[in-house]
């Protein structure tokens, strides 16, 4: 119930030249092939325009105004002391 063993991929083959004989099988693949090409650029077309989309709406989300407000008050950096273990 797994994968497609080499046999059954065989008889598959065995199943396609009976259907269509030997002189259709190159035309078939071919079509095949010109199809396959078409979705592979179709389907890259789609991830580009998404990936243009995803940018703009990154870009639209940006805060404009990225420096801290002038009405805070500076705290000095200052460290906590440290307590020695001595008895």
């Amino acid at each position: 119930m797994g994968g497609i063993s080499i046999w059954q991929i065989i008889l598959i083959l065995l199943v396609v030249l009976v259907l269509f004989g030997m002189g259709k099988l190159p035309k078939i693949a071919e079509e095949l092939g010109k199809a396959l090409k078409m979705f592979r650029s179709s389907v890259g077309e789609t991830e580009a325009e998404t990936k243009k989309q995803k940018a703009k709406q990154k870009a639209k989300q940006k805060p404009k105004n990225t420096k801290t407000s002038k009405t805070r008050a500076k705290t000095p950096n200052k460290k906590a002391p440290v307590k020695s273990k001595r008895k």
